[in-house]
């Protein structure tokens, strides 16, 4: 919704961003809004940027530059794929994995649910993430 919070612990923060959806403006409405969401962040902070929408990394979140790691969901990898591939790939765009631009990385999760209740070689997840202090 366009807001963060700051997680403390010990001498330590970060920052965790939720950007509203921000689509691809044509079937999914771009209401995300990246100066809101981050708006008073001081600029040595961890970022953590919860996206639904993963192609708003390259539009909004990598030129801001703020936000260290992205995390997205949206395309569930089509619910479709053979022997690894899926037909998201001829879009181009960062659709699951991890992806890494400079300082900054997306990870985008093929997620549980989906458009209608069947998967094809799309195998849904839950990922945990640890991270560690460098």
């Amino acid at each position: 919704m366009n807001e963060h919070r700051y997680i403390d612990r010990e001498k330590s923060s970060i920052v965790i961003a939720g950007m509203e959806n921000d689509g691809d403006g044509i079937k999914f409405p771009q209401k995300g809004d990246i100066k809101k969401t981050l708006k008073g962040i001081k600029g040595d902070a961890f970022v953590i940027m919860l996206e639904h929408d993963p192609s708003s990394w390259r539009r909004k979140i990598i030129p801001d530059g703020r936000a260290q790691l992205t995390l997205s969901g949206h395309t569930h990898k089509m619910q479709f794929a053979l022997f690894g591939w899926s037909p998201m790939a001829l879009l181009g765009n960062e659709f699951n994995d991890w992806y890494t631009e400079g300082d900054q990385s997306l990870f985008v999760t093929a997620g549980l649910g989906g458009l209608i209740p069947f998967r094809f070689g799309a195998t849904g997840e839950i990922v945990v993430l640890t991270l560690r202090k460098g």
